[in-house]
């Protein structure tokens, strides 16, 4: 007992309450399985598809499924008709036909083009004049927040393009001045 430690002591009292609180509880009782679980534990899981696709290729860039395949079909047949079908309804006053024929005829643009003045860029040094002119743009009211900031996301993916660059042509002189 006098080389024992304390942990070792305390785990010695926790196996010997747990030993008695078994000893209080009865005899164990064991089940037999249930017939799921008998048919779960039979069964394997196996390969869930068959052999041969190894280029894990999936479905052809091209292919529709059957029921896209057959309404372009009808479309294609009754297109016209059906046009001109909502276009009456649209005049007639239906509001959704009306919404159908706007949102096919002008639909509603993604993003504008902007026009603002940029300096011209050569290198990484000149970004951040660039990155001032779209902050003013902003400030300015010309461009908003979010314009601006999917400019300077452009601003920044030049930035990577040009240090790329930059990077490639020293390591050509290096291999060029090792030659």
């Amino acid at each position: 007992m006098w080389g024992q430690t304390a942990g070792n002591i305390v785990a010695g009292l926790r196996l010997q309450r747990r030993q008695a609180a078994s000893a209080h509880r009865g005899p164990v009782i064991q089940c037999p399985p249930h017939k799921t679980q008998i048919a779960l534990m039979a069964k394997s899981r196996g390969r869930p598809f068959p052999p041969g696709n190894t280029a894990s290729q999936g479905r052809p860039p091209e292919s529709r499924n059957k029921a896209t395949r057959a309404v372009q079909e009808l479309f294609s047949q009754n297109g016209v008709a059906v046009s001109k079908k909502c276009l009456l309804m649209a005049m007639n006053g239906d509001s959704t036909a009306l919404r159908l024929c706007m949102e096919r005829v002008l639909p509603a643009r993604k993003s504008l083009p902007l026009q603002f003045k940029l300096p011209k860029m050569q290198s990484a040094a000149e970004l951040p004049q660039a990155a001032q002119a779209i902050l003013q743009a902003v400030a300015k009211g010309q461009l908003s927040p979010d314009e601006g900031a999917a400019v300077m996301a452009l601003l920044e993916t030049y930035r990577e393009t040009l240090v790329t660059a930059e990077i490639a042509q020293r390591v050509e002189i290096l291999e060029k001045d090792n030659r």
